[in-house]
Formats: C-alpha cells, structure tokens, sequence
C-alpha cells in the first residue's frame, strides 16, 4: 500500500512539473508529424519520429517561455493566468486535417 501511495505522489509531481505552454507546443508538433507524407514510412520510424518531434516542440516552447521570463516581459497572474494556460492547449484540443 506504501508504493501506491509512493507512485501516486511521483505521478503527481511529475505531471506537475510539466509546463503547459512547452505541452502545448509539443502536442502541435506532434500532430504536424503525423501529416500525410509521400515517404512511406513503417510503424515503428513514425512512432519515433513523432516522438522526437514532440519532445523538440516541448523544448521549443519551454525555451519560449524561458526567454520570455528572461527578458521581464509581464506575466500573467491569477485568473488570467489560468485563462492563458488554457488558451495555450485550445489549439492542440482542434483536430487537423478532419
């Protein structure tokens, strides 16, 4: 019982730690990736590659973030803060291509 009470508070902090705008870039990446190619490509080299491009488009959008801060620009705080973390997911919730 202790290493599900473990496990749950890991997975907790884990998915905590993630940034929503950096999961937001990542999730467009990703769905980018899996546009139609004229390259066939087998299941496995996909599965990899999209992975790739969605750990590279959280990187992206981390580092947008950083530099953001870096750079003292206003952040939003409260509310609006929430507000922002919301609209940054909206366009990874739109399918493409349907």
């Amino acid at each position: 019982m202790e290493s599900i009470h473990y496990l749950t508070k890991w997975l907790r902090a884990s998915i905590d730690s993630l940034h929503v705008f950096g999961l937001a870039v990542g999730v467009l990446f990703f769905a980018a990736s899996l546009t139609p190619s004229l390259l066939p490509r087998p299941t496995w080299i996909q599965g990899v590659l999209s992975g790739v491009v969605l750990s590279v488009g959280y990187g992206l959008g981390v580092l947008g973030v950083w530099i953001w801060r870096y750079l003292q620009f206003p952040m939003a705080l409260g509310h609006l803060y929430r507000a922002s973390d919301i609209v940054a997911t909206l366009p990874a919730c739109v399918p493409i291509g349907v």
